[in-house]
């Protein structure tokens, strides 16, 4: 009788240990009705590339000569204007060129555009690499 006891009492202090453990992995952040969870950093693909075996939600076609981002998903355009990032229904000047599809898991993606510029720099040619013409 004494040795359930022992064993269950052990047994309930390493499963609470466990428990605290696991908890100590990430933070929840809460603005208004939105909490995020913010976990430990993983590495992988950059926040634009497709990562294998997940569902991306937004595709932006991206023009590095012009440094423009036109979401297909809801046929917005997003480029630098007056001094901050907009969105528009129409893009300021006719997109002719190269041009390369991004996959990412933000609708905002200038967010990522210093990233995005060193990866596919502004005059960036027909032959040199990865993109669409």
């Amino acid at each position: 009788m004494i040795k359930k006891k022992i064993f269950f009492l052990m047994f309930i202090f390493f499963s609470s240990g466990l428990l605290l453990i696991g908890g100590c992995t990430g933070s929840t952040v809460g603005m208004g009705d939105h909490h995020y969870r913010q976990g430990p950093s993983k590495g992988g693909p950059p926040p634009w590339a497709p990562a294998h075996g997940h569902r991306a939600k937004y595709t932006y076609r991206y023009y590095p000569s012009f440094q423009i981002y036109h979401d297909l998903g809801r046929n917005l355009y997003f480029y630098y204007n007056a001094g901050q990032w907009q969105a528009y229904y129409h893009p300021p000047v006719r997109l002719t060129g190269y041009s390369v599809d991004l996959v990412m898991a933000t609708d905002l993606p200038y967010h990522y555009h210093s990233d995005v510029v060193r990866q596919y720099p502004p005059g960036r040619g027909k032959g040199k690499g990865k993109g669409r013409r």
